[in-house]
């Protein structure tokens, strides 16, 4: 029995027996576990940088080795899963020790060496875990757009690979909420996201009568594959969202604004989405939300608003009484505490990207303006 101590990003690690470590990666190939075992004995012996090791040593050796193993089998999309799940554990260590930017290094190194072996062997190969072990390190990182663009990646990969919308990947799952599976890395971060939705939620039903809850936003959404798009930006948006009041703006910061206001058209896309391949025609103002409220807000009502908006320019005074529930500019009389919401989010919308000023949006309570959103979300997917 062969017992070593390796230390490994300021983590100390013991290997018993090399015969078994040796059968790591595959059961007919033990050079690719040998390896593995060289390179954690010349990090420990030599005492070098675990990243540089890695790149400079063992890659190329391991890639030599997935060469010559592979040329001895048919080819398909999936066949570097075995390897990829063996190289977890060194992740894991690295997250373990929160070396976030080396967790990055270390899989954008694995993903180039897999797209070099697709390439020798003429044939796809997938990808899905290596993005979703990307995207998870990205965002620990703070790195929250790379991060969700490498989820994107990685349930592409997937859908791809097993020719279906609903692929039963930690991918799948991680865009969809589903912290339950065993295989899902991620479980914690989701129901922090989750928790806020459902926060948001609570709200909601205080001002309008609802017995949606967490379970039918579950059914009637945020399980549905046909949502993928715009359940991947609210998630997306959630994890912004947490991040952005972790730290709180000033009042005169001009990029902060325009951020917000990303944020906050984004959160109406993810509506848009939700709305546009259910309701049977192209949603282009939300009409259909206001006769699902039996509302008297009409298409002429809306064009008024418009006029209003780009005759006095100043959104800001447009949202702020919309907030506040006594928009009276145009004689729409008093409505209903979600038809104030859903004109929130018309406004914004449509006007967003013109006709305003970051400066003028950040005196507006961000909370108060993200929870009408939420609102008109909420909604629709009670209507559905």
């Amino acid at each position: 029995m062969m017992k070593m101590e390796l230390r490994i990003s300021h983590q100390d690690i013991s290997l018993e027996n090399r015969n078994i470590l040796g059968t790591i990666f595959f059961p007919d190939d033990r050079e690719m576990g040998f390896a593995l075992v060289d390179f954690l004995t010349k990090c420990y012996f030599f005492n070098r940088n675990f990243m540089g090791i890695f790149c400079d040593y063992f890659l190329p050796g391991f890639e030599n080795a997935a060469v010559a193993h592979f040329t001895k089998l048919p080819i398909d999309d999936d066949l570097q899963q075995p390897f990829i799940n063996s190289l977890t554990p060194i992740w894991n260590e690295l997250l373990k020790n929160e070396q976030y930017a080396q967790a990055q290094i270390f899989w954008e190194n694995v993903l180039q060496m897999v797209e070099r072996l697709a390439e020798h062997f003429n044939h796809r190969i997938h990808k899905g875990a290596i993005f979703y072990y990307l995207g998870i390190s990205a965002i620990l990182n703070g790195e929250i757009e790379k991060g969700y663009r490498l989820m994107g990646e990685a349930l592409a990969e997937d859908i791809e690979t097993y020719k279906k919308a609903d692929p039963d990947t930690p991918a799948y799952k991680f865009v969809h909420f589903d912290y339950e599976g065993k295989d899902q890395k991620f479980r914690y971060y989701l129901e922090d996201l989750r928790g806020i939705l459902i926060d948001y939620l609570g709200k909601y039903k205080k001002e309008n009568p609802s017995k949606l809850d967490s379970n039918d936003i579950q059914k009637k959404f945020l399980s549905i594959h046909p949502n993928n798009e715009s359940v991947l930006l609210l998630n997306y948006s959630l994890a912004r969202i947490k991040q952005r009041f972790s730290v709180n703006n000033s009042s005169g910061n001009f990029l902060a604004g325009i951020l917000d206001l990303n944020l906050l058209f984004d959160l109406t896309q993810v509506i848009d989405m939700s709305l546009n391949p259910r309701i049977g025609t192209p949603i282009t103002d939300f009409t259909e939300l206001w006769k699902k409220k039996n509302s008297n807000v009409n298409q002429q009502k809306l064009g008024d608003l418009n006029s209003y908006i780009k005759n006095n320019g100043n959104i800001y005074v447009v949202i702020s009484s919309l907030l506040s529930r006594n928009f009276n500019d145009l004689n729409w009389g008093k409505l209903d505490p979600i038809e104030y919401d859903i004109a929130i989010v018309y406004v914004i919308r449509n006007h967003s990207a013109h006709n305003i000023d970051p400066h003028l949006m950040l005196p507006i309570n961000s909370y108060a303006l993200l929870q009408s959103i939420f609102n008109v979300l909420f909604f629709t997917i009670d209507i559905l």
